[in-house]
């Protein structure tokens, strides 16, 4: 991960901040990867970014609103364990492979969303009843 969206990451859980990470273009970024801690208890905003090979948000806890508006997932996506304690949206995003066995505990919006390879999308969680798919 980028030694500067670590320190931004890491700066906005310290100082119990909104964590925007909007149009970021990343190789990899793995939530493991954060020195301080995966609890997120204000919003966290990665509109318009591009992941080009593996996100892993396992195991966080973003306890506010999410927002992956128009995100690209060009490799793998897993959100392995990740709970999203209140409303995530991912609008407009693109995958390419993804894995979702995480907790959905508020609204979960899929609007508009393109699965590319649907043998390769994995939905393995307990609750969706939440969630909206359109």
């Amino acid at each position: 991960m980028f030694e500067g969206l670590k320190h931004k990451v890491d700066q906005a859980v310290y100082d119990n901040e909104s964590l925007f990470c909007i149009g970021f273009q990343l190789p990899d970024f793995r939530l493991s990867d954060l020195s301080i801690s995966k609890e997120f208890t204000n919003r966290v905003y990665f509109s318009h970014s591009q992941f080009f090979r593996k996100v892993y948000f396992s195991e966080g806890n973003l306890q506010e609103k999410v927002d992956f508006y128009k995100v690209r997932y060009f490799g793998e996506a897993n959100f392995f364990k990740v709970e999203f304690s209140n409303e995530v949206q991912f609008p407009r995003a693109k995958f390419s492979e993804v894995n979702f066995s995480g907790y959905f505990n508020g609204k979960t919006e899929f609007n508009y969303v393109l699965f590319e390879g649907k043998e390769k999308v994995i939905f393995d969680t307990e609750n969706i009843s939440l969630t909206f798919l359109s």
